[in-house]
Formats: C-alpha cells, sequence, structure tokens
C-alpha cells in the first residue's frame, strides 16, 4: 500500500549538515513536503508535548541531553503519541544497538549512510508493521538451465570492488569461462542494501567492508570470508581552504567517514587521537572532532559546501576526485601507514560453500585471476572501472583518475588478495577494546581460507606472519611520506589547462575550470571602506561583481586601464555557495596544458605562497600558478 506523501513529518537531526542532506532527500528526492526539522531531542519533546499532528518522527540516535533512544522511550510511553511510527536513522550501525532500539519500540532503523530508497523501504516497513527485526533468513540458491549455480554477489561504487568488475568483464568477453558459475553482480548505492541482502539471503555473497562482515557474522548471519578484495586503496584528504597546522585543522570541525565499521573510522581514530585530539566514536561519543556518516558519493560535495568539513576518508577514486577537483589536499594514504592492510573481503552465505564447493573454489580462483588482471593491466581496468562502477556517470570517473589510483605505489593492490588472519585480529582489538565498537568473535572460526590456499598457490604467505598495525606510529609515518615521497598525488590537482596573465611583472596561471570569461573591463562603482585592492563593482549582465586588481594584490602599482583591459571573471564553489570575481591583469598571454609532471611544489619562502598554487616549469621557466580557491576566498571576505 503507498504511503501518503502529505504525511505530517518531524525530522530530529543535531548536525546541521546532515539535517539539510535528509531533509532535501525527503523533500526532493522522495516528495514528502511537510517535513518539520528541529535541531535536537529536546526541541522534539517541546512539539511532541504539545497538539500539533505528527505522523512518522525520523530521528537520530546520538544527540545531547535528549538522545534518540530517550526520545523513543517517551514517545512509547505517552498515551497519546505511543502509536506514532518511529524510524531511527543513526550512525551507530552494529547489530547489538539495532536490537536495543527494536526492544524499545522502534518501528524501522536505517543506519547511515543511507540511500533515497534506504530511507523510502524503511518508511514503508514502519507503516506496514514490516520494519521488525527478524530471524537470519536461509539462501536459496539458483541454478541455471545448464546446471551451474547462479553467484548473486553485492557490491558499492568504489575502486575497491573493481576485482568484481574485472571478473564480469573477463566473463562476458569470454577470456575465462566458469565450469560452475553464472556471475550476476548487484549494485548498491551504500553499505546497508549489502548487508541486508546478505542478512536476508537475498544474494549469495558480497564484496563488505571486514568489521560490518564481522559484525553480521556476530550476530548470527552464516558468512565466511573467503578472500580479500583489495588490500590498501583508502585515502584520508583535508579541506583545501582549512588554515592552521596539525590538530587545529580538524578542532571543533566535521570530519566525514562512510560507515562506523570501517577500517576508515579506525584509521581516523588513531590519527587524530596522535594529533592530540579526542576525535570520539561516530555514532556513538562526540568528542572535540565531529565524525559524520554520509554516503561516499556525496563526500566531495559536502566539503566545497561548507567551510566547517575538515575533511573525510573513504575508499578511493573519491579522494583523488577531490584532489583533482582542486577541493582538496592529501593527507595519507591508507597504504602509507598501514601496509597491505584489509579493507573490504570477499563473504559467501555458509549455504553456498556448503551446497557447492566447486562453484566456490572456481569463484575465489577467478578474483583472484582479475586481481592480477588490474595489478598487471591498469590502463585497461581503468577503463572497465568507468563503466562497472559509474554505469550512469553518476560519480563523474574519468580514466585518468582511475588509473592514478590503480598505479599509486602506496594505493590499491589487487594482486594478492590472501587475508592475513593477525591484520583482521589486531583490526578487531583495536576497534573493540579502543573505540568500543562491535564484539569480538572467533575469526578462526569467520575464515575458511581452503579456497584461498588453492587459488593462491605458490605465494601463499609465511604461516603465522604478524600484523604491521602499529598503533602510535601513524603521525610518524605520514610525516616521512610526505617530506620525502612520491608528489604525484600531491600535484594531480595542479595539473590542466592555464591560462597565463601579465601583472605584477610576472606571468601566472588561472586554471580555466574557474574561469566563467573573459570581458574587457567596464565602468566601476567604488565601494566605501573597501581594501585597495579592490578597484570597484562592474555590473555584468545584472549581476554585481566585485574586481580585485590584481597589481595592488601583489603589492605594485595600480594597473593603469586601457581601451581593452581585460577582466577575468572566475567563479569557485558549488551550488547556491558559488562566488564570482572579476580579476583585472594588464594582459592575456597563453593557454598552457600542464601535467603533474611539469608541476613543483611553492617554496615556503615565497611572497603570497598561500596564495600560489603551485610552480610549473615551462620551456625551462618557472611561472606561477595561482590558487583561485583561496584567491577568491579572501579577496571576497576582505
Amino acid at each position: 500500500m503507498p504511503v501518503d506523501k502529505t504525511l505530517r513529518i518531524l525530522l530530529v537531526e543535531d548536525s546541521a549538515v546532515t539535517r539539510k542532506m535528509e531533509a532535501r532527500l525527503l523533500r526532493s528526492n522522495l516528495g514528502f513536503d511537510n517535513v518539520e526539522e528541529v535541531v535536537d531531542g529536546e526541541a522534539a519533546l517541546e512539539i511532541l508535548q504539545g497538539d500539533a499532528p505528527v505522523d512518522l518522527i525520523i530521528s537520530d540516535w546520538n544527540m545531547n541531553a535528549v538522545s534518540g533512544l530517550d526520545l523513543l522511550k517517551w514517545v512509547r510511553a505517552d498515551a497519546r503519541r505511543a502509536k506514532t511510527p518511529f524510524i531511527m536513522a543513526t550512525g551507530q550501525g552494529e547489530k547489538s544497538q539495532v536490537a536495543v532500539a527494536f526492544e524499545a519500540g522502534v518501528n524501522a532503523v536505517v543506519s547511515k549512510p543511507f540511500s533515497p530508497d534506504d530511507l523510502m523501504a524503511k518508511i514503508e516497513a514502519a507503516f506496514s508493521g514490516e520494519g521488525t527485526q527478524g530471524k537470519v533468513k536461509t539462501r536459496q540458491t539458483v541454478k541455471t538451465a545448464d546446471g551451474k549455480v547462479r553467484l548473486s554477489v553485492a557490491h558499492i561504487q568504489i575502486t575497491d570492488h573493481l576485482v568484481l568488475g574485472v571478473l564480469k568483464h573477463l566473463i562476458d568477453t569470454g577470456e575465462v569461462t566458469p565450469r560452475h558459475f553464472e556471475l550476476e553482480t548487484r549494485c548498491a548505492k551504500s553499505w546497508n542494501p549489502v548487508a541486508d541482502t546478505l542478512e536476508n539471503g537475498e544474494v549469495d555473497g558480497a564484496l563488505i567492508l571486514a568489521p560490518m562482515a564481522i559484525d553480521l557474522f556476530a550476530y548470527g548471519v552464516p558468512l565466511r570470508l573467503v578472500l580479500l578484495a583489495h588490500k590498501n586503496g583508502s585515502i584520508m584528504v583535508r579541506n583545501k581552504m582549512s588554515r592552521g597546522q596539525g590538530k587545529e585543522l580538524f578542532r571543533g570541525k566535521t570530519f566525514y567517514l562512510p560507515h562506523q565499521l570501517s577500517v576508515h573510522h579506525m584509521l581516523t581514530h588513531m590519527y587524530m587521537t596522535e594529533l592530540g585530539l579526542n576525535p570520539g566514536v561516530a555514532g556513538k561519543s562526540s568528542g572535540d572532532l565531529n565524525l559524520e556518516i554520509v554516503p561516499p558519493i556525496r563526500m566531495p560535495e559536502l566539503l566545497a559546501e561548507n567551510s566547517n568539513s575538515a575533511g573525510f576518508m573513504v575508499a578511493e577514486p573519491l579522494g583523488t576526485k577531490a584532489i583533482s577537483s582542486n577541493a582538496a589536499e592529501l593527507v595519507f594514504l591508507s597504504g602509507e601507514v598501514w601496509d597491505n592492510h584489509p579493507c573490504c573481503i570477499t563473504v559467501l552465505r555458509q549455504e553456498v560453500i556448503d551446497q557447492h564447493p566447486e562453484a566456490s573454489q572456481e569463484f575465489v580462483s577467478m578474483l583472484v585471476r582479475a586481481g592480477r588482471f588490474i595489478a598487471e593491466h591498469p590502463g585497461r581496468a581503468a577503463r572497465v572501472a568507468v563503466k562497472f562502477l559509474d554505469p550512469s556517470g553518476e560519480l563523474k570517473l574519468n580514466e585518468t583518475v582511475l588509473e592514478n589510483v590503480l598505479t599509486e605505489p602506496a594505493g590499491i593492490r589487487t594482486g594478492d588478495l590472501y587475508p592475513i588472519a593477525s591484520d583482521l585480529k589486531a583490526m578487531q582489538t583495536y576497534m573493540v577494546e579502543r573505540m568500543g565498537l562491535g564484539h569480538p568473535v572467533d575469526l578462526d572460526a569467520f575464515l575458511d581460507l581452503r579456497f584461498a590456499d588453492l587459488a593462491c598457490q605458490g605465494h601463499l604467505p609465511p604461516k603465522g606472519k604478524k600484523t604491521s598495525l602499529a598503533p602510535g606510529t601513524l603521525l610518524h609515518k605520514v610525516r616521512s611520506a610526505r617530506s620525502g615521497g612520491d608528489l604525484s598525488k600531491l600535484m594531480l590537482g595542479k595539473e590542466g589547462k592555464y591560462l597565463f596573465t601579465g601583472a605584477a611583472g610576472e606571468e601566472y596561471g588561472l586554471g580555466i575550470m574557474n574561469i566563467k570569461e573573459i570581458v574587457q573591463l567596464q565602468s566601476l562603482t567604488a565601494l566605501p571602506d573597501s581594501p585597495p585592492h579592490i578597484r570597484g563593482v562592474m555590473n555584468l549582465r545584472g549581476s554585481i561583481i566585485p574586481v580585485l586588481d590584481l597589481n595592488l594584490w601583489f603589492g605594485c602599482d595600480a594597473i593603469v586601464p586601457g581601451d581593452r583591459t581585460p577582466v577575468i571573471i572566475v567563479e569557485t564553489g558549488e551550488g547556491s555557495q558559488k562566488t564570482s570575481l572579476g580579476i583585472l591583469v594588464e594582459n592575456v598571454t597563453e593557454i598552457i596544458d600542464i601535467s603533474a609532471a611539469d608541476v613543483e611544489a611553492t617554496p615556503v619562502v615565497m611572497s603570497h605562497a598561500e596564495f600560489i598554487l603551485a610552480m610549473a616549469k615551462i620551456k625551462g621557466q618557472a611561472k606561477v600558478l595561482l590558487d583561485v580557491h583561496r584567491l577568491v576566498q579572501k579577496a571576497c571576505a576582505a
């Protein structure tokens, strides 16, 4: 039965960014126009204690003073509101926490990050009475007409899962032909549907975050880890606009994570702790850094839109995409602080393993082959990745960025997918004992390595190999990597086409992606009390745009306007946050395509270094590339 879109929804969320995102999802994506937003549980109680009608409550869990759980208990104890459907939207993705919410009377729980489809499914479940926590379901395997097992395997749109896409490509092109199985891949928008399909017996296996799979195993879902999906492959970036150094880049700001139960969360906790911060735990406890769980594909956008966003840690290629768009700067690659670490793993349901061991073995062996294909043919794998991970163009991936990700020396590795038990045990120990996440399980029972033993013959690690994870050393490793490591990733955001202009006795390059147009100088209207480098404002087809004199900005004499004096109109930001600025220059010379190999870091002693993106080597000469984002931010703020 369809849900009434005129429902009066009370949305309770203490994070302004998350509340805005969820409200937009409800209104724009799902068509619910009658949404009242409140900032915390106390504000929600004021409304619920009054007479205003409320048809559905969607509340965050972790809030100060009155938590989502406190609010739920109050609602169920109030005679007037006791039957109001209540959905807990929470970053607490652990199954044990979900059970607590159901015991308190919640109608449905949706774990962050969630997609519009995720939330709509929970709304429908809350009104149909089907949102209650049920028993783990048994998987019924499907056979094709020729007797093969149809293996349905879930994944999401990240490079971590490319091994599955390459295997599908090799099968589709006839380069490999499975004898015992037929592969069906199921792409999900977020982690929650992957976990749900595994729990509900809708798929035979999945590529999934290791801590998530371990939590499902602890809850009783019959999963076994049969292979890793990759090693390394994640990245931490910070907002390019953030000011300060060390912990001050992050203190009091918001940092985005893809899931509570992830290696990204664990490594972020380690790094921030070593910086001297108290990062808290996403979805559970707050510290002096606000950790938010958001959909990975939204991270670059949220970073650009919110000045209080410190950065994010996520699987590639989203970090490199943010760097290449000049919105973020590299903090570290996960492989730099924990070499060859696990992240996403390949799991199969126990029923599939028991009933179809030949198909299970063949699937694992072919995944190993696909992983080696990626390592040996990164360019071809990047082309496969664009089609497999971004078939609709939603992520705007490109082969250049993906090949950079696949060839990064400390980046993702797929040539060796054999799991190291000590790595998984180290991950579980830190998350359980230091972060209070999850429950310890018998990892030896969770691991089923007989298929990997055969698939990786001749390349097996020594028995009893120890983990290289060393809490307390991350900060040192990051500093070592940045001081003497490969700068190709750091320079990636600086490559592209630049328009060079003359000003202040030098030539300056402006990235053409930020240039809207070039116009002749028009009459300017002076602004009282404006800084001296702002010559005034001009009316450009009804838009009032401040004009900066680049000579004055760099401490030289003002540009003397002529008949054809150019003004370069630049624009930065995203959506409604875009800012335009006119830059008055002496002349425009040429457009040059600059590669990352031609770019060098700005000398720290250079005048106005904070507004210089990098130095470019062009025909034996060094030219300055301006940081348009910071220039606009500073000039317009002044």
